[in-house]
């Protein structure tokens, strides 16, 4: 080979060799920085994945401020500060109606228009529409938010385009729980000559038995407006309305000292009905009848059919201004316990006694006043009316020609306190009559003045929020 062919194929080598490292080289540096961002990728302070989730997935509220009232020394109003643990009432998400809100209210007097919340979780961003520029700003946990209205947030998703709004919502009771409300419902004008009554409320109907100035009448009324009352004549005149009582469906009282029973409320009659010479009927449990005679007491679980003289102890029983009542017992659902009170000698007494309606034990009557009739022992007043209520007893009756105070007893009627339940501000009346409706609605009815009232304690008419759910497997 020629120098001239030697010298070519030397330089087209080296331009080869050339090439080939400039080809590794560059493949060394794309490597290099593939690594680099590999390593980048995996670290804790960047995530460069995106999605289009945008929903918040848990709110739990901070610690917020109650502003209690209270009096100073020399009586004036004033006002503390004590602490409301927001985590208490959990805040329910409703995902397919866009709603963020506490089921179970806040308590009253919760200060809501400074909120800031212990987590806000969801997925992505967050923000909050202005309440005064209509503008979304960023929301964060550390913000103090007035929630005072509902607001609306909204969440940004990762992807930069999806979001998703909700309204927030923070929840306060309007009413102090243990306050009573009570409501004027006007004057029904026919039981201004009203001189005594009892009823009760069955399937959303107010039934009242009244004896009126021309006799006894079935009154009725819908309980949930106390509007279109109805007046039917009792045929019976000789009906003690204040002795009927409602049992498995059917009524039953007392007329010159005979039961007497009655399906429709207006007519009555005695037949198979054991003859009885009784001064009140009692009380009606589940399915056993109680009256007294004025020295003993009586009970009949055939409907009045045939009557058995009571066990009872030693004493003196009420004669006058009788009244009684049926209640589940709270410490056995197999028992039931019957009360009545009335006075007798200048006193007030309070008698019961338990039913046994599993094992059909028998049980003797017991008084259980105390014998010092001071400071919270039954009251002495005229014609009582005994009601079932929040768990214990509601009494009330007539004190000097009006309606008395209303007394709570939450011990079996051993004690009585008059400041549980606030009176209504009535007008002076000649008779009373009380009745217990559902969600602790009372109603009071007054001879004399003809007024109707209705009210509760606050709490009883609160619904109940649920705190825990059992999963049905069969859906």
């Amino acid at each position: 080979m020629s120098n001239k062919h030697y010298f070519c194929a030397l330089y087209f080598t080296q331009r080869i060799y050339k090439m080939q490292f400039s080809i590794y080289r560059s493949a060394l540096a794309t490597l290099a920085a593939t690594l680099i961002l590999l390593s980048c990728k995996g670290g804790d302070d960047y995530e460069y994945d995106t999605t289009g989730n945008s929903i918040v997935t848990n709110v739990v509220i901070g610690r917020l401020n109650r502003v209690m009232p209270t009096l100073t020394a020399d009586g004036r109003d004033s006002t503390y500060i004590v602490n409301v643990v927001g985590s208490y009432y959990p805040m329910t998400i409703d995902q397919l109606r866009g709603t963020i809100c506490n089921l179970d209210s806040l308590p009253i007097g919760t200060d809501i228009s400074k909120v800031v919340f212990s987590s806000f979780e969801c997925t992505g961003r967050a923000s909050i529409k202005s309440l005064t520029t209509g503008e979304d700003t960023i929301f964060t946990t550390t913000d103090s938010i007035d929630f005072t209205q509902p607001r609306i947030v909204t969440t940004h998703a990762t992807d930069g385009i999806s979001t998703r709004s909700y309204i927030v919502e923070l929840r306060v009771h309007k009413e102090w729980p243990d306050s009573t409300t009570w409501t004027r419902g006007g004057v029904v004008d026919e039981l201004k000559t009203m001189s005594a009554g009892v009823g009760c409320v069955e399937d959303g109907t107010l039934n009242v038995f009244a004896r009126l100035s021309d006799g006894p009448y079935y009154v009725t009324a819908p309980a949930h407006s106390l509007e279109d009352w109805a007046f039917q004549p009792i045929g019976d005149s000789n009906l003690d309305v204040r002795s009927v009582r409602r049992m498995n469906g059917k009524w039953y009282g007392l007329s010159s000292g005979q039961l007497v029973e009655s399906s429709n409320g207006i007519d009555w009659s005695s037949d198979g009905m054991q003859a009885t010479h009784y001064t009140h009927l009692v009380a009606a449990a589940s399915s056993v009848l109680f009256a007294t005679d004025g020295e003993e007491i009586f009970s009949s679980t055939d409907n009045g059919k045939s009557w058995i003289k009571d066990q009872r102890e030693s004493g003196a029983l009420p004669k006058a201004g009788v009244s009684g009542v049926a209640v589940a017992s709270t410490a056995d659902p197999t028992q039931e316990r019957i009360y009545f009170v009335g006075t007798q000698n200048g006193r007030a007494d309070v008698w019961c006694r338990t039913i046994d309606m599993h094992r059909g034990e028998t049980y003797p009557w017991m008084r259980i006043t105390d014998d010092n009739q001071a400071g919270n022992a039954c009251p002495l007043l005229d014609n009582y009316t005994l009601l079932p209520y929040d768990g214990g007893l509601l009494l009330m009756g007539e004190a000097a020609g009006n309606l008395s105070s209303l007394y709570m007893s939450y011990d079996g009627g051993h004690t009585w306190n008059p400041k549980t339940m606030k009176r209504p501000n009535v007008m002076p009346s000649s008779s009373v009559c009380g009745i217990v409706g559902n969600n602790g609605t009372t109603y009071i009815l007054l001879g004399g003045s003809g007024e109707r009232w209705h009210g509760r304690i606050n709490r009883l008419g609160w619904k109940d929020v649920p705190t825990s759910f059992t999963l049905n497997n069969n859906q």
